[in-house]
Parts: C-alpha cells; structure tokens; sequence
C-alpha cells in the first residue's frame, strides 16, 4: 500500500485523500483504474481505523452494522404489512444529489417489487423525497442541500401526499442519506420525524458522528447507533444511526463513488430483508413471527451477495483492459475546445420482455451517473448526457420544468437537430463517444437482441448523417440464468457498420452461486420472486460500478483531479465552498485564508471582498474559518456556482500564476488539460 497522505486533525474521513490516489493520475487509465479496485475493495472491511483518532470505527460488513440494517427492515416490514386505505403507511426516503437519486432508484425498485406480489396493485408505500424536487433527479442542484426551512416544508407536504381519502398516514419510516453527515435538508426532515410518533428514523453516512458539523443540524439529532437501546417506549424520539466506515474515495468528497455503492446496498439489503419478513408477518397475521437474529441472517445474506457481484466486476480479466479503452475514448471526446461530447445510450428497454417497464433500471444508472459529472468535473451538461426509455412519462413523472427529456425519441430528434447545425464542415468534426448499453439477450427467442441491434443501427444511422468521429462501446450485464450466455451484440455483419471496432464488455454474473457464505439454511427459505428481485439489484449494483470506472478514468485523463483532488469542482453550495478551499490550500501550499481569499478573487465580480472578521463559521473538517462570515460564503455561491474553472483559477491565482479570474481561465483555455497546467504551474 502507498503511504498514507497526512490526516490534518478534525478532517472528516469522507473528505479525506486516498493513499491510492497519490500520483495515479501519471501512470494512465490502468493505474486509475486499479488505484479504484484497491479502493472499492475497503468497502468490505469489518473494521476502519481511525488515523485522527487512532480507533477503530466499524466497517460495512461489521455485524453491528448488519444487525441495525435488520433492526431497520422490521421497521419496513412493519409498514409493509400494515398498509390499507384505512391505515396508510409510507417509507421516505430522503438525500441531496447523489443520495436523492439513489432514494429514487432503490424506492422504484422497492415498489415494483411490492407491486409484483400484491393482488392488487399496492399504493405507493416507498417515496423518495429528493432536494430540489424530482427536477434535480437527473440534473445538479447541490444548493438545496443547505436548506433546514425546505426540508421541513417538503416533509409536511410528502406526509400529506401519502394519506388516503379514508385516513392520514398511520405510521411510518423515515430514511435519511447524507454521506458526511453534513446535509441540512437531510438533518431538516429527520428533525421533523423525531418529533412525530408515527414514525421510526435513520440516519445513513459514513463518517463517526464525530465529524459531523453542529452547524447542519445531525448533532442535535438524538442519534442511536446501539440496537439494544432503541428497543424501549421511546421509539420515536430517536434516530438508528447507520453510519459504517468506508474509507476515503479515491477522489477526495465524491461519495458517489463508495459512499454511493455503500447506500444502495444498504437500502437494496433493507428493503430485501424486509420483503422477507413482511410476507412472514402476512401469512402469520403477527407482528412478532421473526425474530430479529433471523432477519440478521437474511440481512448478512444479501451482503454476501453484493460482496460477491463487487468482487466479480474486480477480478473479470476483462474489465480493466475494456474500461481503460472506453475511457480513453471519452477523454478524446471531451477535450478542451473540441465539439465533442459522451453520449450513454441504453437500447434495453427494446428487448420486449413481459411487464418490462418503460424506463428501464439501465437508463435509471445511466442517467444517475450521468447527472454526476458537472458537479463533479466541471463536465457541461451537454457534453456527457445519458438517454433512454419513454422519458419522464415513462417514469410516471411530469417533466418538470426547466429539465431536460432524456428519452429514446427526444435523443433522435436532439441528434438530429445535432447534426443539421454541423452542416458537414471537416473543420467542425465532432469526437462522440458513444456508449451503448444491453439487456441480454434470451437463448430461446432471438428478438430480444436483434431489437437492440435494429435500435443501435438507428441511432448509428442518425449520428453518422454529417462528418462525426465517433467510438462506440457496448457494456450488457448478465444476472439471470434464463438470458443468453451470446452476448447481444454477436450477429454477422453488425459490427462492421462501425467506424472502428466497438469496445465490447460483457460482465456474467451468474458464474458461481453468490452469497455462498451464509447460502446453507437461509436460500431455502426465500421465495423465487425476492431471489429474482435482489438478482436484479445486482445488475444495477454492477453497471453503476462499470459506469463509475469509465467517468471517474476518464476525467482523470482530462486533468480534472490531482493526486485524487477534484481539482475542478464547481462552488454551487456551503459544502462545495469550503471544500473548494481545502483544495486550493492543499494543492496550492498556500494558508487556508489565502486560499479562501484566492476562491473569493477566482469567483469573479467579487474581488473587492475582503475576507475579515465578524465570522459566525463553526469549525469545518478541523479548519477555523475565523475570517469568512456566511454572507460572504453566500455572495460567493451566488457568482461562482455558473462559473467554470472557479477552483483551478483559485489555484493558479494562489500560486501566484496569475492575479484575475479571467487571466486564469484564459490559461487553462490554451492549455486543454487542467491537471497538466497545474503540474507544470506548481513544479509537479
């Protein structure tokens, strides 16, 4: 293991930098990409120490974590079982950005499952409840995140929405994500159900308690992360703490990544074992049918699971060597000053298959991971965009207003209109990457590939009209035993329509039986349909790791980190902002209040503020920010969150590059690479 980059005292570990980080960067896709299987691989540690304060700190597979995971599905199953039009029920899922979506996605799925196995179509007792509203499901709005007054107000207005015309809400679970403990919208909703008795709440993040800010709210929660002690009259006046210990990600704050996958296992186990005990509570008529230690067995089931579909991404032979390609072709693609753009494309919903919903679980991934780059990188909108499925209507959401449609028609007429502004000029060729993503195909009934075949042939057709360059990936994943070992893609002359060879990455999931660790005595006693179910949240745990690889690979070769520092964040909320800072400290080697004045200068318009005095900022990730008040943190999100480049210029004018906003930006114009303008501006 490389060493250890130093822990500056009260940095929370979600914003800290990976060993595995330092100087990745220099030795290419392939050294990114096995710095982010060395990191992933953390996720299973029983145990984390605690270089800040020298403890260990449990890990996500830690039985006490795997215990409050089933403390938490009884609390479902609970509301599952109780569910009627006389006494409705509901499970809120809460998050900000990332989390937000990730509530949306596991809420779907939980759904459809219920659905699948109710005899009548079941009300809606799984709600996702995102900030900014379902318009920031698949774009940024990280700003919302640091409103308490919103989260309260949506709150009431969700619990409104779920009564019926016979009753109000009943009962209730309340599920808050926020990966740093640091979300105020988060903070907000949880606050509001600890002071309602109809519900029971938990908190999900990744850092000891200890580092969560005073400032947004979670300290002042009554936070239990002890199952033993929720077991009481008092019920409702606490929060189940689920806080595991993952490690840093590979690039320091982007809890996409691991925090990300973290999340989804934690809810997809949850709602799995949940599943399991409500149809035991149902067929039982009592409430107390299972026992907790069986539903820990359940629970540690599915993660053995889940360890076993991470590890099988990790160890195919192909993966690093594909994903490497397909990265390097999107960094080609969205290079400065090119009209290049990424383009994710899932033909699967055009594999027919019976009761296949209109949007399928791959464009669900591919716009989630989509909508992560601009915050992220830097990456316009434009540039790295997802499509899919029927759009919002597919999702049974009205589009909201100001967003984007995402689905497969509005993606032709995009490309079309696309093209006709090109007008064939070879001085304006555009580099598209484009990658396609695959259902697989069914061994006995050949339609289901050649439909995605027929629909790729399409959008080919449509992209190649005037003088476009494009590369092309396919990527299908393969969950259940009944879809074809061939994959999709595999016809005669199909990918001879192609300007280069396709990069082609087929990940079998079914080559060994998962969950074998705890598989005796517990298999068994799960029906087919809940097997089928978890199967399937497998596919979207493996394409949203398949996904990751390729984005976060890729723009490390554009220079958007440096030894895992997300050295072209966008300024767009309280937490961007004092993240920015750090950044520019660390790399610059400046004072935090010279590089806090340098994010202030690089916000443009706002080089006259001083930052001085009057501060009313507690202590962020052991940093005193005695010299910044919030007006000026507010003032400077205002003007940077639409600026580009706001945290380089911040660098280069720290260093002493440069001395204006613009100077800078101009510098990092001409040079294309912000990570490469950087090393030769710092001596690196």
């Amino acid at each position: 293991m490389p060493p250890h980059p130093p822990v500056s005292p009260g940095v929370s570990i979600t914003e800290r930098v990976s060993p595995h980080a330092l100087d990745m960067e220099s030795n290419g896709a392939e050294g990114v990409l096995k710095a982010l299987g060395k990191c992933d691989r953390e996720l299973w540690n029983d145990e984390f120490l605690d270089e800040d304060d020298n403890k260990s700190q449990p890990g996500l597979s830690h039985p006490d974590i795997t215990g409050r995971i089933a403390f938490l599905s009884e609390a479902v199953a609970r509301c599952i079982a109780g569910d009627s039009s006389n006494t409705p029920t509901a499970v809120f899922i809460v998050g900000c950005g990332t989390s937000g979506r990730l509530a949306f996605q596991t809420a779907r799925a939980a759904q459809a499952m219920l659905d699948s196995t109710s005899k009548n179509k079941s009300r809606n007792v799984f709600r996702h409840v995102i900030a900014g509203g379902d318009a920031a499901l698949f774009q940024s709005a990280e700003s919302c995140e640091d409103d308490w007054k919103q989260g309260a107000d949506d709150f009431e207005r969700h619990v409104a929405l779920a009564g019926t015309n016979e009753s109000h809400l009943t009962q209730g679970v309340v599920i808050g994500i926020s990966c740093g403990l640091s979300a105020k919208y988060v903070a907000s909703i949880l606050n509001s159900a600890s002071e309602d008795n109809r519900f029971f709440s938990c908190a999900i993040g990744f850092n000891p308690l200890r580092h969560a800010s005073p400032k947004n709210g979670f300290t002042g929660l009554n936070l239990v992360s002890e199952v033993t002690k929720l077991n009481n009259t008092d019920i409702h006046d606490q929060v189940l703490l689920m806080n595991p210990v993952v490690g840093p990600e590979l690039i320091a704050g982007s809890s996409r990544l691991k925090g990300g996958t973290a999340t989804k296992m934690i809810l997809d186990s949850a709602f799995f074992t949940s599943f399991f005990a409500s149809e035991q509570v149902i067929g039982n008529n009592d409430t107390n049918a299972v026992s907790l230690s069986s539903l820990h067995q359940v629970t540690t089931y599915a993660f053995d699971v889940f360890r076993d579909v991470t590890q099988a991404v990790g160890n195919d032979s192909n993966f690093q060597q594909t994903a490497a390609a397909i990265a390097h072709n999107l960094s080609h693609s969205l290079w400065a000053n090119t009209l290049g753009a990424v383009k994710i494309v899932s033909v699967a919903e055009f594999a027919e298959r019976e009761n296949i919903q209109k949007v399928s679980a791959d464009t669900v991934v591919a716009l989630i991971d989509a909508s992560e780059q601009n915050p992220t990188f830097g990456t316009s909108i434009d540039q790295y965009r997802a499509w899919g499925g029927d759009g919002w209507q597919g999702l049974g959401i009205e589009k909201p207003k100001g967003c984007f449609d995402w689905g497969w028609d509005a993606y032709l007429k995009q490309t079309e209109e696309d093209q006709k502004k090109k007008g064939g000029s070879d001085e304006e060729k555009e580099k598209t990457s484009l990658i396609f993503l695959f259902a697989p195909g069914r061994a006995d009934d050949p339609k289901f590939a050649s439909a995605q075949r027929n629909a790729v042939r399409d959008a080919l057709a449509m992209e190649t009209r005037h003088n476009t360059s494009i590369t092309t990936a396919f990527v299908c994943v393969r969950h259940s035993r009944n879809d074809s070992l061939v994959p999709p893609w595999d016809e005669g002359e199909f990918t001879k329509l192609f300007e280069t060879e396709p990069q082609k990455l087929f990940i079998d999931l079914c080559g060994e039986d998962r969950g074998q660790r705890t598989r005796a005595g517990v298999v068994s006693r799960i029906p087919t349909t809940l097997s089928s179910w978890l199967s399937a949240r497998t596919h979207e745990l493996c394409l949203k790791q398949i996904l990751n690889a390729i984005s976060v690979t890729g723009h490390c070769l554009l220079g958007k980190t440096l030894n895992g520092r997300m050295v072209d964040v966008r300024v767009s909320n309280e937490k961007l902002f004092f993240r920015a800072c750090g950044i520019v400290r660390d790399v610059s080697g400046t004072s935090i209040e010279d590089a806090t004045k340098a994010v202030v200068t690089a916000s443009s318009g706002l080089e006259g503020l001083e930052c001085s005095g009057g501060s009313d900022i507690n202590s962020i990730d052991g940093i005193d920010y005695k010299f910044v008040s919030e007006q000026l943190v507010t003032q400077v999100i205002a003007s940077a969150k639409s600026k580009p480049h706001v945290t380089p210029c911040a660098i280069l004018i720290a260093r002493g590059a440069c001395s204006t906003y613009s100077e800078a930006k101009q510098l990092i114009a001409d040079s294309g690479n912000v990570g490469l303008l950087l090393r030769s501006k710092l001596g690196r």
